[in-house]
């Protein structure tokens, strides 16, 4: 019976936990010794429930905080959307930027020619000298 409870009460943490945060992991199936982010939140959890008598949303943001603490990134589906977002922006800026400079440097390249071509008396038409 208190086996499938805490199975119970894992799967609605875990459930809860991957609305928040998602899947911050890449998952390697292959080894079954490293913990997900998840099971380390969920351990975590129960380890505070253990030792303190607090309210459930209180434990929730205290294995969270601890993940933290222990260098995990923890990011919300949020924070990640608001992030792409701005590096999207950022980069579109950027590319904007780039392309005008690239405009600005053609126009002073031809600015640069046409000097260069009156200075030698070249005539654009034909090619040739002007000056005698």
């Amino acid at each position: 019976m208190a086996g499938s409870r805490l199975e119970k009460l894992s799967t609605i943490f875990s459930r809860r936990f991957y609305k928040l945060y998602g899947n911050p992991d890449v998952v390697d199936l292959t080894n079954e010794q490293v913990k997900t982010t998840c099971q380390k939140f969920i351990e975590n959890y129960f380890k505070l429930q253990d030792q303190e008598d607090v309210a459930e949303e209180d434990l929730f943001q205290k294995a969270i905080a601890n993940l933290k603490a222990q260098g995990i990134r923890l990011r919300t589906i949020t924070e990640k959307e608001s992030e792409e977002v701005a590096e999207a922006e950022m980069s579109s800026s950027e590319n904007r930027s780039t392309d005008s400079t690239l405009k600005t440097e053609q126009t002073t390249n031809n600015i640069s020619n046409v000097n260069t071509m009156d200075h030698y008396g070249v005539d654009d038409n034909l090619g040739s000298s002007n000056k005698s």
